[in-house]
């Protein structure tokens, strides 16, 4: 540690300056860790919640076609409310909540190990459920690329026989 004042060499307890006397004002700097660990937490909920926005936006896009009484098929102005939108994100949704349930059943599986290796069988559990999330988060983006493409595609080719046929 060095005096502010003087520049000298002082041991670190020192709380006065043996060369010029002047006052030392100690600072402890402990590391953060707290807001890491919150930070890793609100991302591992982000992924974890996005199946679920998946599966809300899907019932959504439901509720307000029943709203309007129809389903609009050939409209290219909505592509977010076609038949292959609604139908993809069905299929998106099945996937999702089969794969969590696979990872679920997966770690639950891990636990008949438990007389033989305690800490196996926990951090099969752990990490099978976690990875079943995880998947589904990349099952879910995936598909979700995937669907948007089609979409862009198919009102494409509609943009395209509307022009062909003026």
């Amino acid at each position: 540690m060095f005096c502010i004042e003087c520049g000298k060499q002082i041991p670190d307890c020192s709380t006065v300056c043996p060369e010029c006397g002047q006052v030392l004002k100690i600072t402890k700097i402990t590391p953060s860790y707290r807001s890491t660990i919150k930070g890793f937490f609100g991302l591992l909920f982000s992924f974890i919640s996005m199946p679920i926005k998946t599966l809300k936006l899907t019932v959504n896009e439901l509720k307000e076609l029943g709203n309007q009484g129809k389903l609009d098929v050939d409209s290219t102005n909505i592509p977010h409310l076609t038949w292959l939108g609604i139908a993809g994100r069905m299929i998106i949704s099945i996937i999702i909540i089969g794969t969590v349930i696979f990872g679920f059943a997966s770690g639950i599986n891990y636990l008949t190990q438990i007389r033989r290796s305690m800490g196996n069988a926990i951090g099969g559990l752990i990490g099978s459920i976690i990875g079943g999330l995880f998947l589904a988060i990349f099952l879910d983006w995936l598909f979700s690329l995937s669907l948007e493409m089609m979409q862009i595609f198919v009102n494409i080719s509609n943009d395209i026989k509307k022009l062909s046929n003026k």
